[in-house]
């Protein structure tokens, strides 16, 4: 078993809202996530790493719900964001 992989089940099981972490180990996994992904977002995709690897069991009616949830935060998230600041305007 890959080493990240143990450690970010080490994570869901210790601390699974340190989400900075939690995305660190995801990308090193070649998880795509968004550029500023919600906390949901994070959470949703470490419990479909870890159900696949089979060191979480997680039915599918959970899953489903973790990422409609994932869905709606992201779309919160996009109404709540500020304008993107272009680094070449500025004075």
């Amino acid at each position: 078993m890959n080493q990240t992989l143990r450690s970010l089940h080490l994570l869901w099981e210790v601390d699974s809202n340190n989400y900075p972490i939690a995305r660190a180990y995801l990308s090193k996994l070649g998880v795509q996530l968004p550029k500023n992904p919600s906390p949901e977002r994070v959470r949703c995709a470490m419990v479909e790493v870890l159900s696949k690897s089979g060191l979480t069991k997680v039915s599918k009616n959970e899953l489903r719900v973790l990422r409609k949830n994932a869905t709606e935060a992201d779309k919160e998230a996009k109404h709540l964001a500020p304008y993107p600041i272009n680094p070449s305007k500025r004075g």
